[in-house]
């Protein structure tokens, strides 16, 4: 697991999900964690995206183009063959299943993007109270 420190900006918290994601998958699956380092690139804009709304959508490519069989290991089809079944039961044991949304719901990093933005709050109400007192 990565290591944690203070996260600064969105790229840190976006550059932390690709890299919970990595260590979360399979391991044994050709070319998968390559292609999510690939395709989960923060400076292309492909994990956060500011929305029309003003919002920011963070996201996560779990299954990028060239590496797609990543799906089987998040949102599976609904398939009820015995080989799927056991690349479930095999993925469960060894903590590949689910891997992308175990790294978005990271409780060490959702509390630091709690931390992050109240300290963004802070300086907003900052710039308010200044503005004011001038």
């Amino acid at each position: 697991m990565p290591k944690i420190e203070k996260i600064k900006t969105l790229e840190n918290i976006a550059v932390r999900i690709r890299e919970l994601a990595i260590d979360n998958a399979p391991k044994k699956t050709g070319n998968l964690i390559d292609k999510i380092r690939r395709a989960n690139t923060p400076a292309k804009e492909k994990m956060i995206k500011q929305l029309k709304d003003f919002s920011i959508e963070l996201s996560l490519d779990y299954a990028p183009d060239g590496a797609s069989y990543g799906v089987w290991f998040n949102d599976p089809p609904n398939v009820v063959s015995k080989r799927r079944k056991k690349l479930k039961k095999t993925a469960e044991l060894r903590g590949n299943w689910n891997y992308a949304e175990k790294a978005m719901d990271d409780k060490v990093l959702n509390k630091e993007f709690e931390s992050y933005l109240e300290e963004i709050g802070d300086y907003i109400i900052g710039e308010i109270e200044t503005e004011i007192d001038n």
